[in-house]
């Protein structure tokens, strides 16, 4: 039995005292006319949020230079950055609704007491304090632009950029993680990888003005991009000791695991861009491009795409300046388009083999993937109406967008036939699928003075997606895709609240096929749900509306802003996330939950009784997929505050300085919302956005 004096808030065990972040910039520049450079170099620590020692290290260093030809026909730019980062922070990996009750995890002497972690709980929670992470990762990005003008008009760029981003990953979990009856000693992995990207984009454009009849650009050019890509996994398990667990090839050759890969991927494309303006009132733009991906195989690795796309300043007719004075400015643009994509690992379209069992001593290889070799580019059709007003002379801004965007052949996992011997693979859906919605923004200055200042900035979209068609030989993949309803919706059992004599969920089953509820069709239905015909109501997870709300002030040297976000959304709630059934062994619910469970018979309520037994985890499973799992999860967050204060002129001369600045900065401060139990943006137990309190200055010499 466990003492009911034990009342420990595994929230605060896990996450204690709040974590500092430093961090510091410096940078230093200058040039002529001719020639001007940038160094800059920043170092970051954030330190740990759980109870634990372990921070986040980001070092860095930024060049760039600039020159040009005397007679400025020539120009080069070379630009890079390094960063070098040390993560030794632990992975949150447990949960905060242990039963507050549960045994105290240390003994007196500090080390962890598996007393009462065995027969049930095989694991200690806070041996998560004795694991081992340690990331290391080096990432270096230069890019190198040329520039040079033939004549007038004729300009030819390109860019020539590197990346390589390389990683040294540990991960080891001594003895002291492991109880005393476990069969596991410890264990320890080491992963590296290795990303190389060179990329090369040259163009040459071409300007013109046709007098009256306007101005022409014209643009072609190409994009050649080569990826090398290496990894290599050791994992060694029951090491002779602990000493030795930065190195998991000291395990016995049947304890250690190696993995090795190597990746190649090339891209290139080619395009024309073609601009025409017409008096600064009427603008056509036109593209076309010719992408190749070796990610597919032969006779399907390229794809042709393209747009066009107008514009009409009306504010500039003669007729609007004179019938329209309240508007200033005023523009309709419209635009249609394709465009591809190639977002699948590579050789897809090849057989795949792995490593296996040895057979005869000899390491045998086993297929881990058949070849698709039809897979080939996804296509999406794009297109935009939009319109943009500017009332006042400038005061007050507005825009609205409505896009659209169709969308076949996407490139997506399948479940595959268990003979394959793999769960799935990646194949074109013969889906077609249709986002759609307005994107809003209005702007406002709402007082303009000399010393006080305050602007509005509101953003609102309104996104919307179905299904538009599948073929009915395949729908069966997923029971939720439904023609003319989201994709991003679920079908689900229709929840009847809890039964008012034993305590348990009710759901409704139509058993006459009339959409009516009916005497007899309304019961817990334990064992009794099938899971496509029963599943009849439907509902939409993807938000119906989300934006955000900012406002500035500036009174002389003093700065101060504050931006609301908010989304309206459904989403699981806090019951139907829960993977037992409250109740359960060693599980925590909230207090206004536990208030509101069924006790007796008669009691009405939403909240099941609180058991343990097989059949109320069966009804419980039934419960997670019906509406009565799912709630209203919108909620407004204050997501950023910033005030600053610049000292004045008169008074930075004095200190030989070019400015001054003190700043205070608040994120995530707090959130507005009727949802219960986790936060309503991430909808997962473990950490939420972090309220983050930053305080700084700016020096300029």
């Amino acid at each position: 039995m466990w003492s009911e004096d034990n009342n420990t808030d595994w929230e605060k065990f896990f996450f204690g005292s709040p974590a500092l972040t430093t961090n510091n910039r410096i940078s230093y520049s200058g040039g002529d006319n001719r020639f001007s450079y940038l160094l800059s170099g920043s170092y970051r620590n954030e330190e740990n949020i759980l109870n634990i020692s372990g921070a986040n290290k980001i070092g860095s260093i930024h060049f760039n230079f600039n020159t040009n030809s005397p007679d400025n026909k020539f120009s080069v730019g070379l630009t890079g950055t390094y960063t070098a980062t040390k993560n030794t922070a632990i992975q949150f990996s447990e949960s905060t609704l242990i039963a507050p009750n549960s045994p105290n995890p240390y003994n007196e002497d500090g080390s962890l007491d598996w007393t009462y972690y065995n027969a049930f709980n095989p694991r200690n929670p806070a041996a998560i304090f004795n694991a081992i992470s340690e990331d290391k990762v080096d990432n270096l990005v230069s890019n190198l632009s040329l520039k040079y003008v033939f004549f007038k008009g004729v300009t030819f760029n390109t860019n020539l950029g590197v990346s390589i981003l390389s990683s040294n990953e540990f991960y080891g979990l001594p003895s002291t993680y492991y109880g005393p009856d476990s069969y596991q000693e410890n264990s320890s992995t080491i992963n590296t990888y290795k990303i190389r990207t060179i990329t090369a984009e040259p163009n040459i454009s071409y300007e013109t003005s046709l007098s009256d009849l306007g101005n022409i650009t014209l643009k072609v050019g190409g994009t050649i991009q080569d990826g090398f890509q290496t990894n290599t996994n050791f994992t060694g398990y029951d090491l002779l000791s602990d000493e030795q667990i930065r190195n998991p090839t000291f395990a016995d050759t049947g304890n250690l695991g190696a993995i090795y890969s190597t990746f190649t991927n090339r891209y290139i494309g080619f395009f024309g861009i073609l601009n025409y303006n017409l008096a600064n009132k009427y603008i056509l733009n036109g593209s076309l491009r010719h992408d190749g991906s070796t990610k597919f195989g032969t006779g399907n690795r390229f794809g042709t795409f393209g747009s066009i796309a107008g514009a009409w300043i009306v504010s500039e007719e003669q007729w609007f300046k004179n019938h329209v004075s309240f508007i200033n400015y005023a523009k309709v643009r419209a635009s249609y388009g394709t465009s591809g994509g190639d977002g699948i690992p590579n050789y897809q379209y090849l057989t795949k083999y792995t490593t296996s069992y040895k057979y005869n001593n000899e390491t045998s290889l086993v297929p881990s993937g058949p070849a698709n070799p039809l897979l080939h580019w996804e296509n999406n059709k794009k297109s935009e109406v939009s319109i943009s007003l500017e009332f006042f002379k400038g005061r007050v801004s507005f825009s609205d967008s409505y896009y659209s965007t169709i969308s076949n052949d996407q490139l997506t996992l399948f479940p595959s036939s268990i003979v394959t011997g793999v769960p799935a693979l990646y194949r074109n859906s013969p889906a077609t699928i249709k986002n759609w919605g307005h994107e809003i923004m209005l702007s406002t200055q709402n007082i303009q003075g000399r010393n006080f200042n305050w602007t509005t900035d509101i953003t609102l979209t309104l996104p919307k997606n179905k299904l538009v068609s599948y073929p009915n030989s395949e729908i069966s993949q997923d029971i939720n895709f439904e023609v003319g309803k989201p994709i991003t919706g679920i079908k689900l059992y229709s929840y009847q609240g809890v039964n008012p004599e034993t305590g348990n969920y009710n759901f409704w089953r139509d058993l006459d096929n009339n959409g009516i509820i009916n005497d007899g069709e309304v019961d817990e239905w334990t064992y009794d749900l099938y899971q496509v015909k029963d599943r009849t109501e439907f509902v939409d997870l993807s938000p119906k509306y989300y934006g955000g709300v900012q406002n500035s002030f500036s009174y002389k040297n003093i700065n101060f802003s504050f931006f609301f976000s908010f989304t309206k959304k459904t989403a699981l709630n806090f019951i139907g996330s829960q993977v037992d059934t409250p109740g359960g062994f060693n599980v925590n619910i909230t207090k206004d939950i536990y208030d509101a469970r069924w006790q007796n018979p008669g009691d009405i309520t939403n909240v099941a009784k609180l058991s343990s037994d097989f059949s109320s985890f069966s009804n419980h499973l039934n419960f997670q997929s019906s509406t009565g799992a799912y709630s209203d999860a919108t909620f407004a967050r204050l997501e950023n505050v910033s005030l600053s204060y610049e000292l004045p002129k008169e008074f930075i001369k004095k200190l030989n300085l070019k400015s001054l600045q003190f700043y205070v900065q608040g994120q995530n401060l707090f959130t507005i919302s009727k949802y219960k139990g986790y936060d309503p943006e991430t909808l997962g137990e473990g950490v939420a956005p972090l309220r983050t309190i930053v305080l700084g200055f700016d020096l300029s010499l």
